[in-house]
């Protein structure tokens, strides 16, 4: 940042600041520089507490002013360091909503809106606006995300209430005019709000704003059900791993048969059981040690336990497939709508696969129709996607979603959504081509690697698919006239390479599909989970940023941390949120086999 700009934020915003130099002894308040340091040492200490979610409170604790506090220059010390850091982060906050504002104010295309409500440790109410859209500023697409509003509401808001909250914060940032897709959460669950919230937006396609459940969501709830019920199937790898923990005598026999056979010898890590993805991650981490484990505990214990390995690699497969939809759902900085149909097929596929196993069968049912509350209807906004995507398209939309329905043996007119997903995309092009003024010229495929007729057999798989997914979306295409880029993009066959995603694939085809390139911008920038937005309360481990600390800060100001936070996180691509993922070679988990290794007590 430009020296002489923070000089004039700390002297405008922070008055005190000022002031207080005049009087400090370690630099000359007539020397920029020196302001200038100690404004920039605590805006980056206030960075670095938000951040950290440090508690404000603690730059009053002895050891803070003995061990930071002289850092400072003395004249800083007239004023309780708290509140000059807390002044510092509100300062950072109005600069950067300023440049925010800027930008979307310059900005040419869309975002998509998603908003839900959120509750405090006190049990105060919040309604969290976040803002998610793709950039080409830099010659690339790339997603970004930012959470825009964070206000304080009413425990009895009614529903024109909080929406005038959501309309007030779209109002703020400009942003009426560019919103392509709202999704709400579950706390919003209810036809009024999308009704309430179309009526005031009057967006480009009011059928795109949905209560939309988050597909993550859904799908943890179903894994969370399926875990609990196989409890007693994990049981005895729970007591497997305790025992690890606690027999003096199992590190050096378990390093010795490790290097027998040729694996590194680690540590297991105990699972949380309210958490299916920790129980998930214990089984995957043991499984590969299953018969050193099976035979070190026959050998020193004298009870048996049932470790029924055949049944926990079933119940790793089946759960492999949530972990992967979960993770492709919360991804934050990229392009993963298209992906939810696919990822539904995949979970449907492996329930069928285990709903008859003997002792699956029971759990894999009770998450079916655990799914089923959730999933039965695929949002329509998600359906749209895939037919961006050039591997998949109407036809392949239309054989997912036939193969979905028909395992799941629910009854759905396929054609009809299909023909609703075809009818808004061609209203989203008109509208577009109405806007840039484009004429629809047809343009030629350049070279035949890249696009196909439907009527030559292509050999080659091009992107990386699975073979369930290649077999059902390998049927013939219709050939529709080549009226406009929309039926040219239909009708010839084009494949994403292994080596670029969907959003560079679009990108580097804009001078051939100029205005549904600007389509597919906006539609496949639609979120799919609410990660962004919980990666804002979260730290890594799950803990809440909104607990005691912020009692006696007003609204405007958690407002401020949590958006500045956010915005911190966002220029640093650190806002995905920390799922849980399995790592064979983290250090902290790994034994040490050093000739100079000794016991500890």
């Amino acid at each position: 940042m430009d020296k002489g700009k923070m000089h004039n934020i700390i002297e405008e915003i922070v008055p005190e600041v000022g002031a207080q130099i005049e009087g400090c002894e370690s630099c000359d308040s007539s020397n920029p520089e020196g302001i200038f340091i100690c404004s920039q040492m605590m805006e980056e200490l206030s960075t670095y507490i938000n951040l950290a979610n440090f508690p404000i409170k603690s730059c009053k604790s002895e050891y803070f002013e003995h061990v930071i506090q002289p850092s400072f220059q003395s004249g800083f010390r007239k004023k309780p360091l708290s509140l000059l850091i807390k002044r510092a982060m509100i300062a950072a906050y109005k600069r950067d909503k300023k440049s925010l504002k800027e930008y979307f104010l310059n900005f040419g295309g869309s975002v998509a809106v998603t908003a839900d409500l959120w509750s405090s440790e006190w049990s105060e109410r919040f309604v969290c606006v976040t803002c998610r859209w793709i950039d080409d500023d830099d010659g690339c697409w790339s997603v970004e995300n930012r959470v825009i509003g964070f206000r304080v509401i009413k425990d009895d808001a009614t529903c024109n209430e909080i929406c005038w909250e959501i309309c007030n914060v779209l109002d703020v940032f400009k942003l009426w005019t560019k919103v392509f897709c709202i999704s709400l959460g579950t706390g919003l669950n209810g036809d009024e709000y999308v009704e309430s919230l179309t009526n005031r937006i009057n967006p480009i396609e009011r059928g795109i704003i949905s209560n939309v459940r988050s597909c993550a969501y859904a799908a943890n709830l179903c894994a969370q059900r399926g875990m609990e019920e196989l409890g007693c199937l994990i049981n005895p790898i729970r007591e497997l791993v305790r025992w690890t923990r606690t027999f003096r005598g199992f590190k050096d026999v378990f390093k010795t048969s490790c290097k027998a056979v040729g694996l590194k010898p680690r540590y297991f890590p105990l699972d949380w059981p309210r958490r299916w993805n920790s129980t998930y991650e214990m089984l995957c981490l043991i499984f590969p040690y299953k018969e050193i484990l099976s035979n070190n505990y026959k050998d020193n214990v004298d009870q048996s336990l049932d470790l029924q390995w055949d049944v926990i690699n079933s119940i790793i497969q089946l759960f492999k497939t949530f972990n992967d939809a979960i993770q492709a759902f919360s991804l934050v900085y990229d392009a993963n709508c298209h992906q939810v149909v696919i990822k539904c097929v995949e979970i449907i596929h492996v329930f069928e696969m285990y709903e008859n196993d003997p002792l699956l069968g029971l759990a894999v049912g009770i998450m079916k129709n655990k799914w089923l509350e959730y999933m039965s209807d695929i949002p329509t906004i998600y359906c749209i996607a895939p037919i961006l995507d050039p591997d998949i398209k109407v036809e392949g939309l239309s054989n997912l979603l036939d193969y979905y329905y028909k395992t799941l043996g629910v009854t759905y007119c396929v054609e009809e959504k299909v023909s609703e997903c075809k009818d808004i995309l061609k209203r989203l092009y008109t509208h577009y081509a109405s806007i840039y003024k484009c004429k629809n010229v047809t343009t030629q495929p350049n070279s035949q690697s890249q696009m196909m007729s439907s009527e030559e057999d292509m050999e080659i798989d091009h992107s990386p698919r699975s073979k369930l997914l290649m077999k059902i979306l390998k049927k013939p295409r219709a050939s529709p006239s080549k009226t406009a880029q929309l039926d040219e993009y239909l009708f010839f066959r084009q494949f994403i390479s292994r080596d670029e995603s969907i959003l560079q694939w679009w990108k580097k085809n804009d001078g051939v599909f100029s205005i549904l390139s600007k389509v597919a911008k906006d539609i496949l920038c639609i979120p799919t989970s609410m990660a962004a937005l919980e990666s804002t309360f979260s730290t890594g481990e799950g803990e809440r940023v909104l607990d005691e600390q912020w009692l006696k800060f007003q609204p405007r100001e958690i407002q401020a941390c949590i958006c500045k936070r956010d915005w911190d996180m966002a220029e640093n691509r650190a806002q995905q949120l920390h799922l849980q993922q399995i790592n064979n070679d983290d250090s902290w988990m790994m034994m040490d086999t050093s000739d100079s290794e000794t016991e500890g007590t």
